[in-house]
């Protein structure tokens, strides 16, 4: 039976999230990761001029494609047409994380700013169902994360020390797969099983960015107990946990 908080897929008798990287990239932006019931959905930004626009460089910002006409305008219309629920399915709920490339603290409050008017499809004291906002990237010192409107969560790191106040901001933790496995003995996790370990004893689940990105990776992350699994490719992604039940 598949498991629809969340995620719709599970592997064996454990959900899968699925983590849509880099998704403004794709041919239709947010529609296919929500297609997919994707965990959460990644929109990079910069602050320029007041704004913020979503690309993978500053070079390629177009001024057509902002936080609000790719991410936040869609998601309050999916709210209004669905009655309160970002998908036709009522149990399933998702988390825009934006991944701020410059200008942290004033990317942030411009961020929070233009939430603020439409909080309740952003804020699950208000809604149960609302997306929920994840800052990573420039997320500037952890001590000033509770300045933001609580509505606003954060990537943590699993080699960073957190108050436990702070430690209620933080949604999911994040690193580099790299930091873990080498290139020269790829089949040796030791040190990857013991950061899993590290952040699920913190009580969070674990994203790992530039893993292998095919089948058998995929299976690996998920069976070395990766909550998150970062992927280029939700729909195939999907598609493999599904048919793996």
């Amino acid at each position: 039976m598949m498991i629809l908080i969340h995620l719709v897929v599970s592997y064996g008798d454990c959900q899968v999230f699925i983590h849509a990287h880099n998704d403004y990239e794709k041919p239709d932006p947010l529609f296919t990761a929500l297609k997919n019931k994707v965990y959460s959905v990644e929109a990079d930004v910069f602050l320029r001029n007041g704004k913020l626009f979503v690309a993978h460089s500053a070079d390629k910002i177009d001024s057509n494609r902002t936080i609000q006409s790719l991410y936040l305008n869609p998601i309050e219309s999916l709210f209004k047409k669905n009655h309160g629920f970002i998908s036709e399915d009522s149990s399933y709920v998702v988390t825009l994380m934006i991944d701020v490339k410059d200008s942290g603290k004033s990317a942030i409050e411009e961020l929070a700013k233009i939430i603020e008017p439409i909080k309740k499809e952003f804020n699950r004291n208000l809604n149960s169902h609302a997306v929920k906002i994840v800052i990573s990237g420039e997320r500037g010192k952890a001590e000033d994360w509770n300045n933001y409107p609580d509505y606003i969560y954060f990537d943590g790191r699993p080699y960073e020390t957190y108050s436990s106040g702070i430690l209620n901001r933080i949604a999911f933790v994040s690193d580099n797969y790299w930091n873990y496995v080498s290139f020269s003995d790829q089949d040796n996790w030791t040190r990857l099983n013991e950061v899993i370990q590290k952040v699920h004893s913190m009580g969070k689940l674990i994203r790992l960015w530039a893993t292998p990105d095919t089948d058998i990776g995929w299976a690996k992350l998920h069976d070395a107990k990766v909550d998150i699994i970062n992927t280029d490719k939700p729909h195939d992604c999907a598609e493999f946990f599904r048919k793996s039940q």
